[in-house]
């Protein structure tokens, strides 16, 4: 006669099942998520590119543009919302836009993937990239990045190398600088979350 399990066995290995995935689970969660965010951040910011290279198709090679920063939006002779309606606008698919609530304020666009972009004139023109919009956590090295216009190209602020731009990212953790520096170590690995990517997502 063939004898069932008992209560204990039954426990014991019930307790091993659930010891494994205690383990295992939050590894695969966290793989899962580098993967997502890779891909997103790539497309959105082969976005960026194709956006601007289609305009420049219209008006020309971006060094002849008049890019906002602090200098010229203070003398008056851009705004913001005139350049984002002529040069970037017009380029780029998306099912909302949000402008501040002045001619030079920061202008966020979200895209129909779910990921957005903010645009902020300042020393440099800063674009910010959101890959999953408005969902948490909203901080730079986790899901939000930042590339910039910098002489009228689309560029890297920092001059710094990949170690650099390791502690830095990992010193700024969530801020807008941690954006700036943690996408440069992504450009540096081809957008992929490598082990030694300093801060956790």
């Amino acid at each position: 006669m063939k004898k069932g399990f008992t209560l204990a066995e039954v426990l014991i290995t019930l307790g091993i099942i659930g010891v494994v995935a205690a383990m295992t689970i939050p590894s695969i969660i966290q793989s899962y998520k580098k993967k997502s965010f890779s891909a997103q951040l790539l497309k959105t910011y082969n976005t960026v590119l194709n956006t601007f290279r289609l305009s420049e198709d219209e008006h020309g090679d971006m060094s002849g543009w008049t890019i906002p920063n602090l200098g010229n939006l203070s003398n008056g002779s851009i705004t913001h919302v005139k350049f984002f309606d002529t040069y970037i606008k017009p380029y780029i698919k998306y099912h909302k836009v949000v402008y501040g609530n002045s001619q030079n304020a920061d202008i966020k666009v979200y895209l129909n993937d779910g990921s957005s972009l903010s645009f902020h004139p300042g020393a440099a023109y800063d674009i910010v990239m959101d890959v999953n919009g408005d969902k948490s956590p909203n901080a730079g090295g986790k899901d939000v990045y930042t590339t910039y216009i910098v002489n009228n190209k689309i560029s890297n602020l920092y001059n710094v190398s990949r170690e650099q731009a390791k502690s830095k990212c990992k010193a700024n953790a969530g801020s807008s600088d941690s954006g700036g520096y943690c996408f440069l170590i992504l450009k540096h690995d081809n957008f992929e979350f490598e082990d030694d990517y300093p801060i956790k997502l």
